[in-house]
């Protein structure tokens, strides 16, 4: 190994010589480094100098009161790489992340999943929306519906998932939410699924109205 002459924030960074003609191929060519605030998602501090470069798990910038940003360290190796330090340490990865960025993730896989969900029975129904239970009794005038656009209200949709997990009330509790989130296979513990429920309660009164679930989960303009 050498270490390179600059420090990064008085941090020695070493390196290995390649030893081999497969170990070149990989060489690392290029190094970056990225200052911002790593707080904040959208900070300049996590955009990739392009294509190819790989983030180092870790802040390079010790944590102290006189510290005014945060470093990244980026590589980019001879030839791209299948797995990235994120996806071959994801619990590094998660650990590094700011509440911010832990939240972020959360909603949009609380948000994804919930649009597209949708029960097993619900899903058989609406497979054989004729209530047939062998396909090949399908009258002519059933075959003839089949063609046409399903009608809304024969639909499962977002409003219908709320009316499942409320018991048809106007709110939802936390209770219900959490039954909602493990039923669809979202493995959460207690309190990310309060920061989650918390975020979808616009009103903060403890529990989500349907036009707060509806808002939430709905698609952006941007989106």
């Amino acid at each position: 190994y050498n270490s390179i002459p600059t420090p990064l924030a008085n941090q020695t960074v070493w390196i290995k010589r390649a030893t081999s003609d497969e170990e070149e191929q990989d060489a690392i060519h290029q190094l970056h480094i990225s200052l911002g605030k790593m707080k904040n998602p959208g900070d300049k501090i996590w955009v990739s100098p392009g294509l190819g470069w790989i983030r180092i798990d870790g802040n390079f910038v010790k944590s102290s009161i006189f510290s005014s940003y945060d470093a990244f360290l980026w590589f980019k190796p001879l030839r791209a790489r299948s797995l990235d330090s994120h996806m071959s340490s994801p619990i590094r990865a998660v650990m590094a992340l700011s509440d911010e960025a832990k939240l972020t993730r959360i909603l949009t896989a609380v948000r994804t999943t919930l649009r597209h969900y949708i029960p097993i029975h619900e899903m058989r129904a609406l497979a054989n929306p004729f209530g047939n239970n062998d396909n090949s009794t399908i009258t002519v005038n059933q075959s003839q519906q089949i063609n046409k656009p399903m009608s809304y209200n024969s639909m499962y949709d977002i409003s219908t998932l709320f009316h499942q997990y409320s018991l048809s009330k106007a709110t939802l509790t936390l209770s219900q939410y959490s039954k909602l989130i493990i039923d669809v296979g979202l493995h959460m513990d207690k309190v990310d699924i309060g920061r989650s429920f918390r975020f979808i309660d616009i009103s903060s009164n403890g529990v989500i109205t349907l036009e707060e679930f509806v808002f939430i989960l709905t698609l952006t303009d941007y989106e």
